[in-house]
């Protein structure tokens, strides 16, 4: 296993985060942190989408990334702090804040008990879509595939709405995704709630 350390002497770092419990103040909460712990941060818009694998409220997701001077292990750790202090519990399907590491620097295997690349890369549209955005000609460490073709070749089911968000005085979706035509998916249901103004079905 190796790291992509940058010039600034940090490892390039892409986090996947998702709430559905008290999602705007939680998904800020956790930002707020995550500009302590990384440097050059960018943001994915925010997306709404389904729960996979549970039956629960809709989830706010986004894909960061930024430089840490952390070691992986110390990553680790420090995420989970932050998740607690969001009031975060195991085993329960309200997740106030779930932070995934999706790539530190090119490690491959498994390190922390957590493998890396994340998995969910591959399979979830709430993490591949996002990452898509922020990493579009990069490359996926294992496969060599562009994170841009991954998307594009995706044919899982999957049902994902931009929406409205902000942070610090920072808009972090831009009103071009907010537009139908954008949209990762074009749903042909009725909608049964709108969040910020945005169908959710």
């Amino acid at each position: 296993m190796s790291n992509s350390i940058t010039e600034s002497g940090g490892v390039l770092v892409y986090l996947g985060l998702g709430s559905n419990l008290h999602r705007n103040s939680n998904i800020r909460a956790g930002l707020d942190q995550l500009s302590l712990l990384m440097t050059d941060i960018e943001f994915s818009p925010v997306f709404v989408s389904e729960a996979v694998g549970i039956k629960t409220d809709l989830f706010f997701n986004m894909v960061i990334r930024g430089q840490c001077e952390l070691s992986l292990t110390s990553l680790i750790k420090k995420l989970k702090d932050i998740e607690m202090a969001t009031g975060r519990r195991r085993n329960s399907s309200d997740v106030s804040l779930d932070i995934d590491i999706l790539l530190y620097g090119d490690e491959v295997g498994t390190a922390g008990g957590i493998g890396l690349p994340n998995a969910e890369i591959q399979t979830a549209a709430h993490v591949l879509y996002p990452l898509s955005i922020l990493a579009r000609d990069e490359k996926h460490p294992v496969s060599g595939i562009r994170y841009s073709s991954l998307w594009a070749a995706m044919d899982r089911p999957y049902r994902l709405w931009p929406i409205p968000f902000e942070w610090r005085g920072i808009e972090l979706t831009p009103p071009s995704y907010l537009v139908a035509s954008t949209m990762a998916v074009s749903p042909t249901k009725q909608p049964v709630q709108y969040i910020c103004g945005q169908a959710v079905y």
